[in-house]
């Protein structure tokens, strides 16, 4: 923990088993991080894949999370306001009709919020909504947030926007014009399938913006794919299910392979993994069962969970010295690996 002054930025990693949290246990199996938000030194704003609020630190005593958190409807549409971040998630606007400009900023009780989230489901089924123009301020549009959004014809994603959730606008039949910002790290499984920018893109690997995205159509016998250069993620699930791929070319420009990314590639027997690549992720390449021959390159440092699960035909592996990480099962049920060469400084885990 190093770094930051009261009122700026001060982040510390760290990682939890569990936290009570209302009346459920928040079960984070990813890192948990505390900033200083302009309050007092003992408070922190917490967040991970669940929950959020505030963080009040007193020596000797248990961490306790304190959701400060309302519901409010403004000007038509709903929203989940944070009293003391002063933020809002656009929660529910299954009633709007016509054009929508969501705004940046909303007031409730003489007080400003900043929009920054699209929740899940929060338009989902709203057949009569034509148009949406997302603000700068939103950074994630949540699973399911347009689904079947059959009258949306145009959308605007802007910069700001890091993460679209699983099936965003599955099945926006009417939804021809989609603009997408190099900013996009993650996109969530089916988040376009059912669209008419979807349907419209010719069968192949699909890009969204230094993404590859997804695989489209039917994939033919004994295919090799050349990822383009310049792309710098595999997305998740992004080649999941494709029996008929031999072989992948992954470019010195891609920093992350998503997870499950390759998982059932059955036919695919070879594959090299750039030096590029900081992250393996989860089940990247499980139940690859043909996979004879992994090279990781120098400079990968994580190599996800269940990522060569069930690679059945695996018999031998070098883990360079790079690597700081192996998450569990990363190699469970592989049951011809027979040879593992490990100069990692960090033992696995």
């Amino acid at each position: 923990m190093s770094g930051g002054n009261n009122g700026s930025p001060l982040l510390l990693a760290v990682s939890v088993a569990a936290i009570d949290f209302l009346e459920e246990d928040c079960i984070c199996t990813y890192n948990v991080s505390f900033t200083i938000n302009g309050l007092e030194s003992n408070s922190f704003y917490f967040s991970c894949w669940w929950c959020e609020g505030i963080v009040n630190l007193t020596e000797g005593e248990p961490l306790v999370i304190e959701d400060i958190t309302k519901d409010v409807s403004i000007d038509g549409l709903e929203y989940t306001i944070h009293e003391t971040l002063h933020t809002a998630k656009l929660k529910n606007g299954k009633s709007w009709s016509g054009e929508l400009k969501i705004p940046s900023e909303v007031s409730y009780e003489g007080q400003k919020y900043t929009v920054i989230d699209i929740i899940s489901s929060a338009f989902s089924g709203n057949t009569a909504l034509t148009s949406v123009t997302i603000p700068n301020s939103v950074t994630n549009i949540g699973r399911a947030a347009f689904k079947g959004c059959t009258g949306l014809t145009s959308i605007i994603i802007p910069e700001s926007v890091k993460t679209i959730g699983y099936y965003a606008f599955q099945n926006c039949t009417n939804l021809a014009n989609i603009t997408i910002p190099n900013g996009v790290t993650s996109i969530g499984l089916n988040a376009f399938t059912g669209t008419a920018w979807y349907n419209n893109l010719p069968d192949g690997v699909v890009y969204v913006g230094n993404i590859a995205y997804t695989y489209k159509g039917t994939m033919p016998e004994g295919t090799i794919i050349t990822i383009r250069e310049g792309t710098s993620m595999i997305n998740q699930y992004a080649f999941s299910e494709c029996r008929n791929l031999t072989s992948v070319n992954i470019p010195e420009s891609i920093k992350t392979i998503g997870e499950w990314a390759f998982m059932d590639c059955k036919s695919l027997t070879s594959v090299i993994i750039p030096g590029s690549v900081t992250m393996i992720g989860m089940g990247v390449f499980h139940n690859c069962s043909g996979l004879t021959s992994v090279v990781i390159s120098e400079g990968v440092e994580i190599i996800g969970a269940v990522a060569f699960d069930g690679c059945s035909s695996l018999t031998s592996i070098t883990i360079p010295s790079s690597v700081t990480t192996i998450n569990n099962g990363a190699f469970y049920d592989c049951k011809k690996l027979a040879e593992v060469k490990c100069n990692a400084t960090v033992p696995p885990t």
